[in-house]
């Protein structure tokens, strides 16, 4: 399939999604799970909003790795990835 279309197709999905689960890591190394709404630009960055004392902040204060799915069913759509987290301060 063309790179183009895929991306395009991807942005689509993105865009009719609105919830992601992210995958963080404790300071044990204990592997972490939640749920968040987000958005996604058309470059493909992810943008989630969560308070600084969540464990999931906390989480990503030490290690900044995150990875997250987006799916649904019953058809088995899905969109994973992983990176690294930057955090934002409100105002920008």
């Amino acid at each position: 399939m063309d790179k183009e279309l895929i991306k395009k197709e991807a942005r689509r999905f993105l865009k009719a999604h609105k919830t992601m689960v992210i995958a963080t890591s404790s300071s044990g190394n204990e592997p972490q799970a939640s749920t968040v709404y987000y958005v996604a630009d058309d470059n493909f960055t992810f943008y989630f909003i969560t308070g600084n004392q969540t464990r999931k902040f906390q989480n990503l204060v030490q290690n900044k790795l995150i990875a997250f799915v987006i799916g649904e069913g019953p058809k088995v759509e899905t969109i994973h990835g992983g990176g690294e987290a930057e955090m934002l301060k409100y105002p920008y």
